[in-house]
């Protein structure tokens, strides 16, 4: 078994100042009711990230020197009863602040880095000492005190800057009881000195989980790639090939828990014979549960909305396998839904790429529609929307009817023409609608005299949807992939992002031609098109950080 920790480590000596003499207190006990002077020597350890596992066994990952840069320590401190414990004297105060500690030491491959600071704290005479420790690492400004522990678990926010990386406790089950808030009892002594050889442990783990894409497939000579391995998907006689323009996660939570939640009563075979969800002996859970009501950030395909949407596609560099930190972003915690049960998540999160189908050339875009089987062009499509609809409309002179043109008529996608939402399949296609001024004319079913009125919107929404691959735009996307993602058992844990985990994806094969895109400037709610043959096949390492490898096959 291979295991490999990365601890940054904090050591603070914790000053309980009353007016008894030192002497009086016994070292190594929790007594300190007299109000005398006691110190307490606390190890913040954060844990490395996970990139492949089996069981316990797996691949461990240093961070970044971004994602491991400390700025503050923020200690919560509580009474036996779990509340609050005042540590600032008698003018109150639950935390304690350490700024910018400072380190360099190593122990690798435990220790990245070690850290040192002292703390000085005051509790109030006659009030009992704090029973436990809770440890935050570069918490957002505005968290500050909390009145329990309970409440410290009620921290739901939008934790996903990368301008200094949130850790908090981790958390984990030692039996059937969550382990969250580390005991001091047993560690308070009379000198700072004595306290340092004695020191109080917190694990710390990223609240971020981190996802990587690298490509595995095999380029022409012009840096693009088959969508067929035997040349088969064409369009008037041209191969159709496909560029990556961009990539992004995309059904990311806008919030996530500041302290993780499991449910410590879970089963160890939650994710069957072979894997664990949890290790009390390494201080760690690889699962957890989502806040109670989920929001999810998505984005558009066009690249020029960077700026505006949460989710939006940002410039894709395939690298290699071997040089896989180009292509990294990161996304909050979306594990299980289900409390109790320990279920999938309902709607995991995702990796999207947007694409574009062009020449072998890799510059000329391939733009084209499909509809009842056929390829054409968008003029084409348009044409046969007119010649299947059997509307016809009064003449200029008003003498008569005249059969719909091709100018009456333009394409709307689903979400515009009402067809489908967000929460309903179908989104990717096109429907025939009339332009505005046509909207404006009357129409009839036929040529005479005594016609039908009819709406001749609801007649083109009645011929169905097209596909139409615009300027080529296209995208393909696959679940982000949990523990048990290649496994074909009935478990948990195959789909999902857990914080402190690293999700690396490397795509290795692809076949057809995507999900099309109409309208480059429309949110994505990613689907899989109908009735198509589209493949998308990538290894998913969850890297420590931890990470995890998987095989992937999507299918549209």
């Amino acid at each position: 078994m291979r295991i490999r920790t990365l601890f940054l480590s904090m050591v603070a000596g914790l000053a309980f100042v009353g007016c008894s003499s030192e002497e009086d207190i016994t070292s190594g006990t929790d007594n300190g009711n007299n109000g005398e002077p006691q110190f307490l020597t606390v190890s913040v350890n954060a844990t490395s990230i996970l990139t492949r596992a089996t069981t316990l066994e797996g691949d461990y990952e240093e961070g970044e020197s971004n994602e491991n840069t400390v700025s503050k320590v923020r200690f919560y401190f509580f009474d036996a009863d779990g509340n609050a414990a005042q540590v600032k004297g008698e003018s109150g105060g639950t935390y304690h602040d350490v700024d910018n500690p400072g380190g360099t030491e190593k122990d690798m491959p435990n220790v990245e880095k070690i850290l040192t600071a002292t703390l000085v704290i005051q509790t109030p005479e006659k009030d009992e000492v704090p029973t436990s420790i809770v440890a935050v690492v570069n918490p957002k400004s505005d968290l500050g005190a909390v009145e329990s522990i309970s409440k410290l678990n009620e921290v739901i926010a939008d934790h996903s800057s990368t301008t200094s990386f949130i850790m908090s406790s981790s958390v984990y089950a030692n039996g059937t009881t969550k382990m969250e808030a580390v005991n001091v009892a047993g560690h308070l002594y009379s000198t700072a000195e004595a306290a340092k050889a004695d020191p109080v442990i917190i694990h710390v783990e990223r609240v971020l989980a981190k996802a990587r894409l690298t490509v595995g497939l095999t380029a022409n000579a012009n840096g693009v790639y088959k969508t067929s391995a035997d040349g088969s998907e064409k369009f008037d006689n041209d191969e159709i090939y496909v560029k990556f323009l961009g990539w992004n996660v995309t059904t990311t939570a806008k919030e996530s828990r500041l302290m993780k939640e499991i449910n410590p009563g879970w089963s160890l075979s939650l994710f069957g014979s072979t894997l664990l969800w949890n290790t009390a002996d390494y201080y760690r859970s690889f699962w957890a549960v989502n806040p109670g009501t989920m929001d999810y950030n998505y984005g558009p395909f066009n690249t020029a909305n960077s700026t505006t949407a949460a989710n939006a596609i940002t410039a894709f560099d395939a690298g290699t396998e071997g040089s896989p930190k180009t292509n990294y972003t990161y996304l909050q915690e979306n594990a299980s839904d289900d409390y109790t049960n320990g279920t999938d998540p309902t709607k995991p999160s995702q990796v999207i790429i947007a694409a574009q189908l062009v020449k072998a050339d890799g510059t000329t875009p391939i733009e084209f529609a499909e509809y009842a089987g056929e390829r054409t062009t968008i003029d084409g499509l348009i044409a046969k929307y007119a010649a299947a609809s059997g509307l016809w409309k009064d003449n200029a002179e008003g003498t008569g009817k005249v059969e719909i043109d091709v100018t009456d008529i333009e394409l709307k996608t689903a979400t515009t023409a009402g067809e489908a939402d967000k929460n309903t399949p179908g989104r990717y296609k096109v429907y025939a609608q009339l332009t505005v001024d046509a909207a404006k004319k009357t129409w009839y079913n036929s040529s005479s005299a005594d016609a039908t009125v009819v709406d001749a919107n609801e007649v083109l929404e009645g011929l169905g949807g097209a596909k139409v691959w615009k300027e080529g735009y296209t995208y393909y996307y696959f679940d982000i992939q949990h523990l048990n993602g290649s496994s074909t058992a009935d478990v948990k844990g195959k789909k999902g992002v857990v914080r402190n985990h690293i999700y690396a994806a490397n795509i290795k094969t692809l076949t057809g031609l995507g999900t099309p895109v109409y309208d480059p400037g429309e949110v994505i709610y990613p689907e899989e098109p109908e009735d198509d043959e589209t493949f998308i096949a990538a290894e998913i390492r969850i890297l420590s950080w931890r990470v995890v490898n998987q095989d992937i096959d999507l299918k549209w």
